[in-house]
């Protein structure tokens, strides 16, 4: 906590008026970073483009951001939601449920392009929910190779994966055996 005053030129005092505890502390950063996560998929969901270049647009903007924030640190730092989920959410039920709620929030980003892409007939109906939950983890994923690698260009070049991931994958499994 001193650390974090002193780079924040806080008064330790001052500090725990705002946030009485370290949980506090780490909602309020999760509330921070999901939003930014979100505009950033808002951004891309928002553009004039077909609903699945929507998608690619996501992950293009999650690399620059990732290859930016590298190049003035010299790391890849990876995704703070993601980074504290492995952390912390098997040790508080409340940050876990705030860190569901973030990956919630951007799943429901990428369920609304996928949603124009099936009414348009790019791809054929299926469970939007799920296939956009599994963009939020792919993504989360490959930013995680990536801070692994210190590497930002596996975001750029894993990004294509995303494309591919519907075709690739079972639809959905029962009992551990993979069903198309």
């Amino acid at each position: 906590m001193n650390e974090i005053c002193e780079h924040a030129g806080v008064k330790k005092g001052s500090f725990y008026h705002f946030f009485p505890s370290k949980r506090d502390l780490v909602l309020a950063a999760i509330n921070t970073q999901g939003e930014r996560g979100r505009r950033l998929l808002e951004r891309a969901m928002s553009a004039d483009l077909p609903p699945l270049e929507k998608i690619e647009r996501a992950f293009e903007l999650t690399y620059r951001h990732h290859a930016a924030a590298a190049q003035d640190s010299g790391r890849v730092n990876g995704c703070a939601i993601g980074n504290l989920a492995l952390e912390l959410s098997t040790r508080d039920e409340v940050v876990r449920l705030k860190l569901q709620q973030a990956f919630d929030v951007w799943a429901s980003c990428f369920k609304r392009a996928l949603d124009e892409a099936v009414d348009a007939g790019d791809i054929p109906g299926t469970d939007t929910s799920v296939l956009a939950d599994s963009l939020v983890a792919y993504m989360e994923g490959i930013i995680m190779l990536a801070k692994a690698n210190n590497d930002p260009e596996l975001i750029k070049r894993l990004a294509y994966g995303s494309q591919q991931l519907g075709r690739a994958l079972p639809t959905r499994v029962k009992s551990g055996e993979a069903v198309r």
